[in-house]
């Protein structure tokens, strides 16, 4: 552009007027949120599972793989969030 000045009206935003790379209403923030929701269910079967295996199920089976689950979704976000910023 500085060679050539008549380029700036054909880019919208320079570097320093970029939209923020981390937006919750963005379609990669969405894949993201998917792929950590399959995950972290992915991830509290493999728990649920893996328990059962060793112990007789119980109420606390349950609980424990939906924790676990739902911590590693907001593991996943987490990284997803720091990795952008």
């Amino acid at each position: 552009m500085k060679q050539n000045p008549e380029l700036k009206n054909a880019f919208r935003w320079k570097a320093e007027t970029l939209p923020a790379k981390y937006k919750t209403g963005s379609v990669s923030y969405y894949q993201a949120l998917e792929v950590a929701l399959i995950g972290g269910l992915m991830f509290g079967a493999a728990t649920f599972f893996l328990q059962e295996a060793f112990f007789a199920v119980s109420v606390l089976h349950w609980v424990m793989a939906t924790i676990f689950g739902m911590l590693a979704i907001y593991i996943q976000l987490l990284i997803y969030k720091r990795t952008l910023q």
